[in-house]
């Protein structure tokens, strides 16, 4: 089990307020390692479809952080800012592993020459099942640089399920209609349209029974059965549909 020790660092952005902590994990030597992580209090669905996402990216091959459940306590946020203790809230918190070389705020064209054309075909198609809102906003990517490897590494999917997991204004969403992810012209030009429907394959062929434990992992804490239930119907529904939209890529 992952439990967060000591707080490191606040990020001060985002609307899940990320937080860098040192954490313990027992089952490896008790060692301290820094974790972000994404604690309760503010938009607990957002966790939830963070952690769906980030463990589907792993499933299919996407470079995407380390991802574990930490367990944050009260002891744990009292060593936090006086700012973040007003709003965060002991118990499960979404972790990922922090990457201390790497780079933010990526614009179109370093993710064009930096990120390889099948990770971005393969990202595309992910974020296309997820309907991810986010990944580029105002040309500004939610991915990080590893500035050692020079590798780009999908990161942020809480802006995804959103039909599930957000209160929305607004007639309701059909969750049947997939949408072209938002990636500009320079990104996908650039992006392989072969590996994009070769994630399509590896994304058909995630069953029901797997789907539905991914769902059921998430904690209590952060939505309840009857909105993991939505969820994974809301993922089995779209698998055949991702393929029509990736297909439209230009590159090969």
């Amino acid at each position: 089990m992952l439990r967060a020790i000591n707080h490191a660092y606040d990020f001060q952005t985002g609307q899940n307020r990320p937080q860098s902590f040192w954490c313990m994990d027992d089952d490896d030597d008790d060692q301290l390692v820094r974790w972000v992580l994404k604690l309760m209090g503010l938009a607990s669905g957002e966790l939830a479809a963070d952690w769906i996402g980030s463990f589907l990216a792993h499933r299919l091959g996407i470079r995407c952080p380390p991802i574990q459940i930490a367990e944050v306590s009260s002891d744990a946020l009292r060593t936090a800012p006086r700012s973040v203790q007003e709003w965060a809230r002991p118990g499960p918190a979404f972790a990922s592993c922090e990457m201390i070389h790497a780079e933010s705020g990526l614009r179109d064209d370093v993710m064009a020459e930096r990120a390889e054309p099948d990770f971005l075909g393969a990202l595309y198609a992910l974020d296309a099942w997820l309907d991810v809102l986010d990944r580029r906003v105002a040309g500004g990517w939610n991915a990080l640089l590893d500035t050692q490897a020079q590798r780009v590494c999908a990161i942020d999917f809480g802006k995804g399920l959103t039909p599930c997991v957000q209160k929305l204004l607004g007639p309701p969403i059909d969750m049947t209609v997939v949408n072209e992810p938002s990636y500009g012209t320079a990104v996908t030009s650039v992006a392989s349209r072969n590996a994009s429907l070769a994630t399509c394959a590896t994304i058909e062929g995630v069953d029901r029974t797997e789907i539905e434990a991914i769902c059921a992992s998430v904690p209590q804490a952060w939505v309840d059965q009857a909105t993991r239930e939505k969820i994974a119907e809301f993922l089995l529904i779209r698998q055949p549909r991702v393929r029509d939209v990736c297909s439209r890529l230009p590159t090969s």
